[in-house]
């Protein structure tokens, strides 16, 4: 029997699947169901920018935040490897940032303290590898973190310093494990190794602060706040990071120690694990405010707090749930007493999420208090000998005081909606 020739095989198949499609339209068309007016208007409403429904919860907000993350852990967003020149470096920052700019975005959260390091001259934590190609803590001769806050306020984007609170190192080969001789000479791990945790075992082990001990809280603590106090930024940045992730094949994360020696000798190692991440969250948020009640805190959790599954209040979701695998209370944080969730630019959220918080839509805007402390304050007499660079540096504050001043009035003028500066 002759087989048919091939381009009449293609023509069959090519009609029997326009056929197919045809039939498809035409059912769909059939069965169509148009929605109800109410829907149709509530759509146009949210298309018009009214206020939505996020969960059932209604939402507003006068103003968007729409940022970009810059990772620099492992190179894998910036610098785009280590040890590059200074010029390199903000170079690729630069090309971001207009990145950023022409996505329309408003904020860049840059990963500033990725593994126990930083991206400035810290007292607390080495430079880190990722920038600087070498694991001795040597300076690379510049400050990264002033030159990416004042950049990015030139472009009136708001920088959110993003930092990992616990972790302390990278896995190997990448990183130095958790092998402590091979961290930088001035890592706080090395000199306090009772505040270290080694987890998982094996290859893929990594250093970590412990969480339950109250001076390696503080310390993390003081690190990133350190950060704060001198360089301008907008914002401080968590991610989901807190208890590392499970990683199964019987690894357990060794705190019996420090679990030992809790206060509350009524509280379950779980329970006891979650207190400990509140009060990391509780406290970063009170001395950030003390410092600077204009600087934002702000976290990207885990997406899932408890599967409805596990506890009626929860999602209606089958994943691993943050409040039991990396002890994140999420719920607490932004539902729960006073005490745990003021979060919402220092003014809390009482019980309840359905209470919207006003936001500031001035992005440098300063309590009145802190205003007249500073213009009470006796001036410094300048240096007599001026500068290039320090007049280079007025400059750019009068520009940046000009770009705000304009930036206000386009807000006076559109009460209620994104600021023109950034909404084009």
């Amino acid at each position: 029997m002759r087989r048919p020739p091939v381009p009449l095989v293609l023509i069959v198949g090519a009609v029997l699947l326009a056929v197919s499609v045809l039939g498809i339209g035409l059912l769909r068309a059939a069965t169509y169901d148009p929605p109800a007016p109410g829907v149709a208007a509530a759509h146009a409403e949210a298309v018009a920018g009214a206020p939505g429904r996020c969960a059932g919860v209604p939402v507003s907000a006068t103003r968007e935040l729409r940022g970009m993350w810059l990772t620099t852990v492992m190179n894998i967003d910036w610098p785009s490897r280590p040890g590059l020149s200074r010029e390199q470096v903000q170079a690729e920052y630069r090309s971001w940032l207009d990145l950023a700019v022409s996505m329309r975005h408003n904020a860049i959260f840059v990963h500033v303290r990725p593994s126990g390091d930083a991206f400035w001259p810290s007292a607390y934590a080495p430079w880190s590898e990722w920038l600087t190609g070498k694991r001795d803590g040597r300076s690379p001769g510049w400050d990264p973190m002033e030159f990416m806050v004042a950049e990015a306020h030139a472009r009136n984007l708001e920088f959110h310093a993003w930092f990992n609170p616990y972790r302390g190192t990278q896995p190997a080969p990448s990183g130095p494990g958790a092998d402590f001789a091979k961290l930088a000479p001035n890592h706080p791990l090395r000199t306090h190794r009772d505040w270290a945790v080694a987890y998982p075992d094996g290859p893929r082990a990594r250093l970590y602060f412990d969480p339950g001990i109250p001076a390696a809280r503080a310390f993390v603590e003081d690190a990133m706040l350190e950060a704060v106090k001198r360089y301008d930024v907008d914002g401080v940045h968590f991610d989901d990071f807190f208890y590392p992730y499970p990683e199964g094949g019987g690894n357990e994360f060794d705190d019996d120690a420090s679990f030992a020696l809790r206060a509350d000798r009524s509280q379950s190692r779980a329970d006891w694990r979650r207190a400990n991440v509140d009060t990391l969250v509780r406290e970063m948020n009170q001395r950030i405010k003390q410092l600077k009640p204009w600087v934002k805190f702000g976290i990207s959790p885990f997406g899932i707090w408890r599967n409805r599954e596990t506890d009626r209040a929860g999602s209606d979701t089958h994943g691993l749930q943050s409040y039991d695998a990396i002890y994140a209370d999420t719920r607490t944080w932004v539902r729960g007493p006073v005490r745990h969730c003021e979060l919402a630019h220092g003014r809390p959220i009482r019980g309840s999420a359905r209470r919207r918080v006003p936001r500031p839509t001035d992005r440098r805007r300063r309590p009145a208090a802190a205003r007249r402390s500073r213009a009470a304050a006796p001036r410094r007499r300048p240096a007599a000998a001026t500068t290039v660079a320090a007049r280079a540096a007025r400059a750019r504050a009068r520009q940046r005081r000009t770009t705000r001043t304009t930036r206000r009035a386009r807000v006076r003028c559109r009460t209620g909606a994104v600021p023109a500066a950034i909404s084009r």
